[in-house]
């Protein structure tokens, strides 16, 4: 069949690189994008990061390479909850739903305008994220530790420099900030979920 593999918060294509390879030697077609605005994805300023829209991108990214195929969508942490919006979006087009250390409870649509969103939106903030976050969180000490509490061991330096090539990018914590007031362009329902979970 043909699987996609969606990646969590902070995380990227590398985070799949122990599971690639086995699956295309048991037959799958194998799809694993850099969900927006992680990895080596754009990070443009103009782009919509939530959940949903990041569905929409991930669709046409699907469509494009296997048109017409019947999806296995399988997301880990956050990519679960995006894995569980593009199956309620094409349900149709969804054999199988694997959430791994996540969930989908639905997405609703919000319009409401934002204090916190409007704030963390400015130019000065944004900068300023930048400045702190390449000083004091984009390193390979950092990189480390925090791979540690996730691994619960000692990450090797290949882990390590794979996590962190894509957070040296210009504007990756611009986007992360971005990410955090993005508007869903449309509510996903559970109930439009047909496949096994």
């Amino acid at each position: 069949g043909t699987i996609m593999l969606i990646h969590g918060f902070s995380g990227s294509t590398f985070s799949w690189r122990k599971n690639i390879d086995t699956l295309c030697s048991s037959g799958f077609n194998v799809l694993v994008p850099d969900v927006p605005p992680f990895g080596f994805s754009s990070k443009d300023g103009n782009s919509n990061y939530s959940v949903t829209a990041n569905s929409e991108k991930l669709w046409k990214l699907a469509d494009s390479l296997y048109p017409n195929s019947e999806w296995i969508l399988a997301g880990h942490s956050m990519g679960a909850t995006v894995a569980g919006a593009m199956a309620g979006m094409n349900p149709e087009r969804v054999k199988k739903l694997v959430l791994i250390d996540g969930v989908f409870k639905g997405i609703e649509t919000t319009n409401h305008f934002s204090i916190m969103g409007w704030l963390i939106s400015s130019s000065p903030i944004k900068r300023w994220a930048e400045i702190i976050a390449t000083k004091k969180f984009y390193n390979h000490s950092k990189f480390s530790e925090l791979l540690e509490s996730a691994y619960s061991g000692k990450p090797d330096s290949v882990d390590v420099e794979g996590y962190l090539a894509p957070f040296k990018m210009k504007r990756m914590a611009s986007a992360i900030f971005e990410m955090s007031y993005s508007k869903e362009v449309r509510a996903v329902s559970m109930k439009q979920i047909h496949c096994p979970i």
